[in-house]
Order: C-alpha cells, then structure tokens, then sequence
C-alpha cells in the first residue's frame, strides 16, 4: 500500500489546539486553586469552543463565536484601553490586572482575552460570515442556558461566574429575585445579538475587500494593546 502523506494543519487549525492547550492550562492551573467556578468564565468557555471550532473550520459556529466575543469582551477592551490612556476604569471589569498582588502567570493567563476577536477577524478575511440571526438566536440560547446555568451551580453571588447573579458590568442596574436577573440578562443579550450582527457582516465584509491592510492593523492594534498593557503592569509589580 502506497504511503499517504498527512495533511498539513493550517495556521487557523494550529491557533485552535493552541486555544485548546490554554485552556487546558487555565483548567489544571486554577481549579486546584480557585475551583471550578475558576475556569468556567465565557472568555474559557468560549476559547475552548472556538479552539474546536477553528480545528474543524465550523464557519457557522465560528460566525457565531465573533458576535458572543465582541459582545462579552467589548467591554473589557473598552475598559483596558480607559486604564492605559486615562488610568481610569470606567465600567469596572478590567482593573484587577493592574493590581500588585495579581500574580504574574494570572496575568499572562488573562492575555487570552486579547486572542478571540483578532484571530476570528483574520479568520473572516478569509472566510465569509454566516449571518443567518435564527442560526445565531438559537446557538445563543443554548450557550446563556450552558454557562449561566453552570454559574449559578459552580459560584455563588460573591464570585458571580458569567454574570450568573448579578451584572458584572458597573453601569447596569441589578435585578431581583435571581429570576428576574436571568431573565433580564437574556433578553440584553439576544438584543445586543440582533444589533452586533449586521454591523459584524458589514466589518467583515470590509475586511475581505482590505484584505492584505486589515490583516496587519489586526495585528499592529493587537501588538500595541498588548504592549501597552505588559508596560503598565510591569510598573505595578
């Protein structure tokens, strides 16, 4: 029988096993430490996902993926780029990096919420955006009933896994009973769905039409923020 040499994995393959060890690493690394609430965060969750995802170049779920992460870690970058301009954290979600007693594998670990959004981006520079919103509502529901029901199991109101119990976002007002929280808190993000989808197809769209540019301001930005944030926690150690 004639030998038949393996395919090669692509680089969107490569960055999927490395999403995938991170996560393993984050799972070994601080449950032990912090339990199981530690590794069930959207931004583990959804890097895992993705990771498997981009191994099997699943563009529905990965189009999918682009909206959850822009949503979630929207604010997290709005919130970083306000500490590194302004030394201000304006919706409370991002300044625990900067404090000196956060330990310096916790911090390269929270690096990964710099990954997601950039490497989807490029990933749909390549690849055209599945925007079919029924496909998009219904991949949502499943994964708000996934982690929040795990937040609610696994956490408790002080540590607040996913948002589980109250927002986690400063600005927004809470609800009770837990109910009406959960309740709430689907209907904010189905609505946050329908808003983020078309103006994401129309980004994407533009990407592919920039592709050689948009790829490396992807990754100039990226750098930068990165950069930018290694500097100013270096200073607070």
């Amino acid at each position: 029988m004639k030998y038949k040499k393996p395919n090669k994995l692509s680089n969107f393959q490569i960055l999927g096993l490395l999403f995938i060890l991170i996560y393993l690493i984050i799972l070994f690394y601080k449950v032990p430490k912090s339990g199981f609430d530690s590794a069930i965060w959207f931004c583990d969750f959804i890097m895992l996902f993705t990771g498997i995802a981009l191994i099997l170049n699943y563009r529905k779920m990965l189009s999918v993926y682009l909206v959850q992460s822009i949503i979630v870690q929207l604010p997290w970058f709005v919130d970083m780029v306000s500490l590194l301009l302004f030394n201000t954290s304006p919706l409370g979600v991002s300044s625990y990096i900067f404090n000196s007693s956060y330990p310096p594998l916790d911090f390269v670990l929270s690096m990964r919420h710099l990954l997601v959004v950039p490497v989807l981006l490029i990933y749909f520079i390549k690849n055209k955006f599945y925007g079919r919103i029924s496909f998009h509502s219904i991949v949502n529901i499943l994964t708000f009933i996934l982690l929040i029901g795990l937040g609610v199991m696994f956490s408790n109101p002080i540590t607040n896994t996913n948002c589980a119990y109250k927002h986690c976002i400063k600005i927004f007002p809470n609800f009770e009973p837990l109910v009406v929280h959960i309740i709430s808190f689907l209907a904010l993000v189905m609505l946050l769905q329908l808003a983020f989808i078309k103006p994401i197809r129309r980004i994407t769209v533009f990407l592919k039409n920039n592709e050689r540019k948009s790829k490396y301001c992807i990754i100039l930005i990226s750098a930068a923020l990165l950069i930018g944030i290694i500097a100013k926690y270096v200073k607070t150690i």
